[in-house]
């Protein structure tokens, strides 16, 4: 295959995105660590399916380390994937000139929004915005080439399986759409086939993910009703008939999800041996809670309450700790990667200097955030809409929000979860404005063209 000056110019642009969005990790010293990574790490190099998540972003840490020769090559693979999507959705969904805008979008991405922090992190989070950003060009995007259109499907469905929140996520997102081309059908048209296909897709992902679903989802939720006192007065109210291991500890259950889930001293280690064995009794509970109406309603208005603290809470730097080399994930990096553990001692994450950095950019990055939402709502006012960009930032609206809620009313409000799809508001805010200022130029020059002529 022969690649044409115009296919090279791309290429190279698109990796110049990608290494300017490594600014995050460059600037630490290191790919930015996570609790979790630990986990991930010997998902992928023991190829054990983990208790709480999905194996398959330890497959691709693996993969794209090249078997543990260095993880930078793993973060540059997922800015790679980023900067090509950012890439599509400027060229097919704004009128304004590739080259300078992609330029402009990806330097201001770069440096002042969290998606660095999302992309740069070893860490499935960064696919939750892969994911939202394939549909949206299998959906509407009626530019790109089937060689392309199989290119997408392929990442949804491997994106899809990093995290298992992705199923509800991604379900509902598709059948958004679906919803919007139903009763807007003018406004909102989409390739249904290809809705139908994502459909199935996400379905036929939970035969990769069951293990870990059958495991993990009723401690999830457990420690979630926990942290919000549903739980501990289900068990006041019950306990009396159903003789649950919990009933005899209510007092000592944490009202904080975290401590539910993770501290050696809660009832779910103490009085469980494992979380497969708490199945039975936390199942019941979780039934009990929603098939009972004030139950119900209870339900309802904390997953209100939590969408809306959820949406508000992005900052980045939650969990990004130091890791010393008392720590497992230490240990794990150190056997593992041999070549970068000795770079990891040098980073900023390891030395404990991380947090007060983050102060200065997430001041910056909650602006943004803001300016980009009023971009959003105000120049489509002012200015003659172009669809296809109203179309896309109404669905990645609705992914934001939609990710917000399965993540802070399912197991636990936290900026991490935010921070990893509300990049997405400048983002869109910043196409609006670039497609309003490139119209507004060309209408002046056409208007100085005509006054010329006559």
């Amino acid at each position: 295959m022969i690649i044409n000056p115009k296919q090279l110019q791309d290429i190279l642009l698109i990796t110049f995105g990608a290494i300017l969005l490594l600014s995050g990790a460059i600037w630490n010293g290191f790919p930015i660590l996570y609790s979790d990574t630990s986990t991930y790490i010997a998902s992928g190099f023991t190829l054990e399916t983990p208790v709480d998540r999905p194996m398959m972003y330890g497959l691709f840490i693996r993969l794209t380390s090249f078997n543990g020769i260095s993880l930078w090559s793993t973060i540059f693979i997922q800015n790679l994937i980023v900067a090509s999507l950012l890439f599509i959705t400027i060229r097919d969904f704004t009128r304004s000139d590739l080259n300078r805008s992609y330029f402009i979008v990806i330097v201001m991405l770069s440096f002042f929004t969290a998606l660095p922090f999302v992309s740069g992190q070893i860490l499935a989070d960064v696919f939750t915005s892969i994911c939202t950003l394939s549909i949206i060009h299998l959906i509407y995007n009626d530019k790109i080439s089937r060689l392309s259109i199989i290119g997408l499907f392929v990442l949804f469905f491997f994106s899809n399986t990093m995290h298992m929140s992705h199923l509800a996520i991604n379900m509902i997102v598709v059948l958004c759409s679906i919803l919007l081309y139903k009763f807007w059908r003018k406004q909102f048209k989409i390739n249904l086939r290809h809705s139908l296909i994502l459909l199935a897709l996400i379905v036929f992902s939970t035969l990769f993910m069951g293990s870990t679903l059958s495991k993990s989802k009723h401690v999830f939720f457990t420690g979630r009703m926990a942290g919000n006192g549903i739980l501990q007065d289900y068990l006041i109210e019950n306990c009396p008939e159903k003789k649950y291991k919990l009933c005899d500890c209510i007092d000592s259950i944490p009202n904080n999800t975290n401590d539910f889930l993770w501290q050696e001293s809660s009832p779910l280690y103490t009085r469980y041996e494992s979380w497969r064995g708490s199945k039975e009794d936390f199942n019941d509970i979780i039934l009990g809670t929603i098939t009972t109406p004030h139950y119900i309603v209870r339900h309802i208005r904390e997953s209100i309450k939590n969408t809306s603290k959820q949406l508000i809470s992005f900052d980045v730097g939650d969990g990004n700790g130091s890791f010393g080399k008392e720590t497992l994930l230490f240990q794990r990096i150190k056997k593992n990667f041999p070549n970068d553990y000795r770079t990891y001692l040098t980073s900023f994450q390891y030395e404990g200097k991380l947090a007060k950095h983050f102060i200065g950019i997430n001041m910056i990055f909650q602006i943004l955030v803001v300016l980009g939402f009023l971009l959003i709502f105000l120049i489509p006012i002012i200015h003659k809409l172009y669809s296809p960009l109203r179309k896309i930032s109404i669905l990645l609206l609705i992914s934001i929000i939609v990710n917000c809620f399965i993540n802070s009313s399912l197991v636990v409000v936290a900026d991490r979860f935010a921070a990893r799809t509300i990049w997405l508001v400048p983002f869109i805010g910043w196409l609006f404005l670039i497609d309003f200022l490139t119209m507004k130029y060309r209408s002046k020059k056409d208007s100085a063209q005509e006054a010329r002529i006559d």
